[in-house]
């Protein structure tokens, strides 16, 4: 019987097997079943390896080039900023130099700065016609009451007004134009002096009195301040005539005079600073009262 004869040789089959299974242990546990399963890891776990590698780098690099942008915005917002300033810059130093060019045309290639101080318009009064105006210089900037102001206009330089009230930063300019406004003048051809009053706040023409009828007085001749009255300095040009009323009575003309400066467009002013009289300045005042 066949299992009897598995019954009777089993020692000698369990003898192979085992021996079978020794030599399987020997051969498995060789060179090449290691170098299986280092292949099984090459090609398998590695690959992942080396990707989750490479993408891990690549974020970094992403993380790197933001930063790199923000710093660039920033340097480049950093720039514009710079930019700005410097054009600021170079427009104040323009105007700077448009205003010395207008000094200079002003007072002549010889003057001293001590001797001027350059003022801004801030603030005109609508309610009386631009009669009263405020500059931003005042006593920090060695302004007193009664300097006389002047402005450049037409190639030229004219009378403005004359300092009234002085603040620390501020002055209060009142004009020529202002009906209580009186200025020593004189017309250019004849020499013959009188005063020159502002009129009524509808009216922008002054009116020069105190010239005699016998005087011949054309329109258009120039009109300028007679050095009188202790305020304005001989030879500033106030203005022309530009009317002048011939009676058959009285001993003087009515004479009208057109300012050359214009006080509606008015931007800048210059103050002359020269030790005022204020003995004669306070006796004209009570002279015009």
């Amino acid at each position: 019987m066949p299992f009897a004869v598995l019954l009777r040789f089993k020692s000698l089959i369990a003898y192979c097997l085992l021996t079978l299974f020794s030599v399987s242990c020997i051969i498995f546990s060789g060179t090449n079943f290691s170098l299986s399963l280092k292949n099984i890891y090459m090609f398998s776990i590695y690959p992942l390896q080396t990707a989750g590698l490479r993408i891990t780098r690549s974020l970094g690099r992403i993380y790197e080039n933001i930063n790199d942008i923000n710093n660039l915005q920033e340097e480049l917002n950093l720039s514009r900023s710079r930019l700005v300033k410097l054009e600021n810059t170079m427009v104040s130093v323009e105007e700077l130099k448009r205003d010395n060019i207008r000094l200079r045309k002003i007072l002549g290639e010889r003057f001293e700065m001590d001797y001027v101080e350059y003022a801004q318009v801030v603030s005109k009064d609508p309610q009386n016609f631009f009669m009263t105006i405020v500059v931003d210089k005042g006593s920090a900037n060695g302004i007193e009451v009664g300097m006389p102001v002047i402005g450049y206009a037409k190639g030229i330089k004219a009378v403005v007004g004359k300092v009234i009230e002085v603040k620390r930063n501020h002055s209060k300019i009142l004009p020529l134009i202002d009906q209580n406004s009186q200025i020593g003048a004189m017309l250019d051809i004849s020499r013959n002096a009188g005063v020159l009053r502002g009129q009524s706040i509808k009216n922008t023409l002054c009116y020069l009195q105190f010239i005699d009828k016998s005087i011949e007085v054309e329109e258009g001749e120039l009109v300028v301040t007679s050095g009188m009255g202790g305020v304005f300095p001989k030879g500033y040009v106030i203005g022309k005539v530009f009317n002048v009323e011939k009676k058959n009575y009285g001993l003087f003309h009515d004479i009208y005079v057109e300012p050359t400066i214009d006080l509606s467009s008015l931007e800048e002013v210059y103050i002359i600073k020269r030790s005022v009289n204020t003995e004669i300045l306070e006796l004209t005042d009570n002279e015009g009262a």
